[in-house]
């Protein structure tokens, strides 16, 4: 038996009115914000609900619902025998101290990628901070803390650029790309100016495609791979012919990008929600308690039996179908 049943009319109704004043300010402090909309010729204010513990306010709480129709797409881990018949790849990985960019986690959250990605965007009077805030805990994805959780490759001054930034003009030299990048005989796709826009992966030699697919999934997310902008391709020459490069800051302007995302004049238009498992990691860096349950697992690694069919193969066949050699593909 309840213990308002021995009460008054008039005090079980003072009883039911506190109760429920209490648990609006239970609520209230979880979920409030306040907006003003115009109805009619009069303006008032109308409660927006959203998580206060989870998003730090309701312009990323919408954001949040806006990603939930953005696919996620996750890194890649190579597995490449550095003694095998990829060890020039392998080499070069070793030798910018990459070794954590090539074996991101294996699993990653989808509610935290999207919290990640939604508590980054500013609000319209603030500057991007490259923080954003998960479950309760302010998380880092400036140049600094993405290189600390690669192991810190490479180190530079406050004010220092790497070589690879210093001269991206060099994406220019097409001939120098195409020469170390393509089949002879293949040449870069030219606009009906003459100018130089784009080359085509089946023209590119195997170690070239099997850099450009650690491009296109760790550090410039792109699914779209047949074809290969001019700047994507200055990049692949660059670790190619092992440049010094910040990747870094690259990764950081790209995690940027997606932030941004249809928010901005010439900003990427429903790109998908990229770097799920270094955003994991940076959680983890930041002290966030994950869960661990309900965890997708990234697909299987690259390694040298899926360079061999899927790579070594089409590139075979290229090499027929222009009349070139194999030796010169399979040379390390």
């Amino acid at each position: 038996m309840l213990l308002y049943e021995h009460l008054e009319p008039s005090s079980l109704s003072d009883v039911k009115q506190a109760l429920v004043g209490r648990h609006l300010n239970i609520m209230a402090s979880r979920l409030s914000v306040s907006k003003k909309i115009k109805v009619g010729s009069t303006s008032r204010t109308v409660p927006i609900q959203f998580d206060n513990d989870k998003f730090i306010g309701a312009k990323q709480a919408a954001r949040y619902v806006a990603l939930e129709k953005r696919k996620i797409f996750p890194e890649k881990r190579f597995m490449i025998n550095p003694e095998g018949d990829y060890r020039t790849f392998a080499g070069l990985i070793h030798s910018k101290k990459w070794d954590r960019l090539i074996s991101p986690l294996e699993r990653y959250d989808i509610e935290i990628v999207r919290e990640f990605y939604a508590n980054a965007l500013p609000n319209d009077d603030e500057p991007f901070t490259w923080t954003t805030r998960v479950s309760g805990r302010q998380v880092a994805f400036d140049r600094d803390a993405i290189n600390r959780v690669l192991g810190e490759p490479l180190h530079l001054g406050a004010n220092e650029r790497d070589t690879y930034h210093k001269d991206l003009r060099l994406h220019r030299d097409t001939d120098s790309i195409s020469a170390a990048l393509l089949f002879e005989g293949k040449s870069v796709e030219v606009n009906s100016s003459g100018i130089p826009m784009r080359y085509h992966r089946e023209d590119m030699i195997p170690l070239a495609q099997l850099i450009l697919m650690l491009v296109l999934t760790n550090i410039k997310p792109k699914s779209h791979t047949s074809t290969v902008l001019i700047p994507v391709a200055h990049l692949v020459h660059c670790i190619l012919t092992n440049i010094q490069i910040d990747v870094a800051r690259i990764i950081a302007i790209e995690m940027k990008s997606v932030v941004e995302s249809e928010l901005k004049s010439g900003a990427r238009v429903n790109c998908p929600l990229a770097f799920p498992c270094l955003i994991m990691a940076l959680c983890q860096q930041s002290r966030v308690k994950l869960p661990s349950r309900n965890q997708v697992r990234i697909p299987s690694a690259i390694d040298d039996r899926y360079v061999a069919k899927d790579l070594i193969l089409s590139s075979r066949l290229s090499a027929i179908i222009i009349g070139i050699g194999w030796r010169r593909l399979s040379a390390p």
